[in-house]
């Protein structure tokens, strides 16, 4: 990252660069995906029911996303 800092962050200059994380934007769109496709929300891909996660209760967690890295063209540091 090559921007230059605003005058008044200068003196944080160094930490805020250090602090610097890799990101993506997810897309998606709304249409029907097959069990191991990405997704947000819906019914996670998994071989056994025993398999979904369980919160501090013990009831099941809630499913937020599943991204299928295979499916997504490379990134440098990513899992492939």
């Amino acid at each position: 990252m090559n921007k230059k800092i605003p005058k008044i962050l200068e003196l944080y200059e160094d930490y805020l660069k250090s602090a610097i994380k890799l990101s993506n934007q997810i897309m998606f769109t709304l249409e029907d995906t097959k069990p191991w496709e990405s997704k947000l929300g819906g019914c996670p891909y998994l071989e056994d029911i025993e398999q979904y996660p369980k919160g501090t209760d013990g009831g099941p967690m809630m499913f937020l996303a599943q991204i299928n890295l295979a499916g997504m063209p490379p990134l440098p540091e990513f899992p492939h």
